[in-house]
């Protein structure tokens, strides 16, 4: 009877293993020789307009020379209109809400009940969150994908690095490298390097597919070496693509308004 039994299990071994994590991970390899560059960008452009809304908590810390915070943020992305986000801890931010458009921000500060206006400029942006950032960066940052920003141009360098597909930008300038994962057709790494060849900012991000939901954020890192700053999100809820979403933002009716 004993051995009935061994020998049972012995045939359904195969099947288990098939089942399980006996089977082996499927390993994607990146080959430049069977797909354009054309093509791989057009994939990457393809991954990133899926996300057309994006709603996420999670923790964001910010690393600096001699200091560092962290704290936790909710946000609600709609591409490419607006995004909101509450923070509390990160950037110096104990407690608030900020909405930025492409045109213009609103930053309220629950403790003070202030509400500070202005336009969505450089300057601004500087001011608010100590960073040289723009308003596609913001939206990059914690939206957790990275885009490719010269898609329009041929790149000057196609090729594969480390089983990623490798492709460059820019000609006596700044320029920019991508690292796009072979299976996701997500940038997994972005860098710019000046003219002469000094690296000013690198990102890396990591994703996770979703059986139902398709591809998520799970974490990005942006390193901004001219400012010896970090900032770096870990996302532990997300939500893609939510129907009739509708914004967070408000403020009491006695705030104070600032403008700038």
């Amino acid at each position: 009877m004993r051995r009935i039994g061994e020998y049972f299990v012995l045939l359904l071994l195969p099947v288990l293993c098939a089942l399980s994590s006996c089977a082996p991970a499927k390993i994607v390899v990146a080959d430049a020789s069977t797909i354009s560059a054309a093509s791989v960008l057009e994939r990457v452009k393809a991954s990133a307009s899926r996300i057309q809304n994006l709603i996420a908590h999670g923790t964001l810390t910010v690393e600096r020379q001699n200091s560092g915070d962290s704290g936790s943020f909710d946000m609600l992305l709609k591409k490419p209109d607006s995004l909101v986000v509450k923070l509390s801890g990160p950037f110096g931010i104990d407690a608030g809400a900020v909405l930025i458009t492409p045109q213009e921000f609103r930053f309220y500060n629950r403790f003070s009940n202030q509400l500070v206006i202005g336009p969505t400029t450089r300057a601004n942006l500087r001011s608010l969150f100590h960073l040289d950032i723009d308003y596609d960066d913001i939206l990059t940052i914690f939206s957790g994908m990275i885009p490719v920003r010269d898609e329009t141009l041929p790149p000057t360098f196609y090729g594969v690095d480390e089983n990623q597909y490798f492709l460059t930008f820019g000609r006596g300038g700044d320029v920019q490298e991508y690292w796009i994962d072979p299976e996701s057709f997500t940038v997994s790494r972005y860098q710019i390097l000046d003219e002469h060849g000094k690296l000013v900012m690198d990102a890396k991000t990591t994703v996770r597919n979703d059986t139902h939901r398709g591809i998520l954020p799970r974490s990005v890192r942006f390193t901004f070496h001219r400012q010896r700053t970090r900032v770096s999100i870990f996302y532990d809820k997300v939500m893609m693509n939510v129907p009739e979403i509708r914004s967070t933002f408000s403020v009491p009716s006695d705030v104070e308004k600032v403008y700038w």
